[in-house]
């Protein structure tokens, strides 16, 4: 009797350990979630049977085992919105639990699956007035849900606006900051020291670029990062993606425009990068024509077809 409970047991221990090695990325990628809809060498639209065109959405991240995804969709409020998978089909979006409340935006899971990180105008403790300013809060993995949203501690948050956060593996943030005038937005970097993140600096001025520089990603192991920044062309503003690269002495190297096979003539930003760094998502104006108020959409491209990616 006892052999046969412990075999029962170690039944149910293997299925567990499957299951939360599947929860965890071990046992996915997005090759086995979307298999013949994978994109190859041109930008093509991100579930366009789920997310209609006319929605207006950015900044994208998936959960470890891209079962689940978060997006900033800008309606009547901005809210941070999810779908799961469910049976083999993609749920129909709904506000995740923590957001709707407040203006939430920027949605970013950690590598490690075990965190989400977002920016909101939400009020916290000595804050009320939030209208020109934003900070950036975390939620934690517990289970299947997420914990109730924690402010980051103050030397991330100012009483300027920060906003679309980046985490690598180590813990590290990037995030973006404008100045207290409002005239400019810049790149920065707070390490994790003892679990605390410590007082930001500024990226070099490799990724601040001229015209401002924003929504940038850092790959995990923080060897390259993408961000937005402005363009003039043709007597207009508009944004490019550009990527930059660790060099031999641990600065960064030149940033470069990632070229019209990812930007357009429209405005390209909230990158992200799938675990695997196989495919690039981000969002773009580029199949919007009415002008001014133009809506983003979500594409994602193989990052193979992106010269200089690697």
């Amino acid at each position: 009797m006892s052999k046969k409970i412990n075999i029962i047991i170690l039944v149910c221990l293997t299925i567990a350990l499957y299951q939360c090695d599947s929860r965890l990325g071990k046992n996915k990628s997005l090759n086995d979630v979307f298999a013949e809809k994978l994109p190859d060498k041109s930008p093509v639209l991100f579930l366009p049977e789920l997310l209609d065109e006319k929605m207006n959405i950015q900044s994208i991240t998936f959960s470890k085992d891209y079962m689940e995804f978060y997006f900033t969709q800008f309606k009547d409020d901005t809210i941070i919105m999810t779908s799961q998978m469910v049976s083999g089909k993609w749920k129909k979006p709904s506000p995740a639990k923590f957001s709707g409340t407040y203006c939430d935006f920027e949605p970013f899971i950690s590598p490690d699956g075990q965190s989400l990180y977002f920016a909101s105008k939400r009020p916290s403790k000595g804050k009320s007035n939030m209208q020109n300013d934003i900070d950036i809060w975390k939620v934690y993995r517990e289970g299947p849900l997420w914990s109730e949203p924690e402010i980051l501690n103050d030397f991330v948050n100012t009483d300027c606006m920060e906003y679309y956060p980046s985490v690598t593996k180590k813990g590290n943030l990037y995030f973006g900051r404008n100045d207290s005038a409002l005239t400019r937005g810049d790149i920065y970097f707070s390490e994790i020291v003892h679990g605390k993140y410590s007082d930001p600096r500024k990226l070099p001025e490799t990724i601040n670029l001229p015209a401002t520089s924003f929504n940038a990603y850092i790959s995990p192991d923080e060897k390259y990062i993408i961000f937005s920044t402005y363009i003039f062309e043709i007597e207009h503003w508009h944004s490019d993606l550009f990527i930059s690269h660790r060099i031999q002495n641990g600065n960064w190297g030149d940033a470069f425009n990632l070229g019209n096979t990812i930007n357009s003539k429209g405005n390209e930003l909230s990158p992200w990068v799938s675990y695997d760094g196989k495919y690039l998502f981000f969002a773009s104006t580029r199949s919007d024509t009415s002008g001014i108020n133009k809506k983003y959409n979500i594409y994602w491209i193989s990052t193979s077809a992106i010269k200089g990616f690697n």
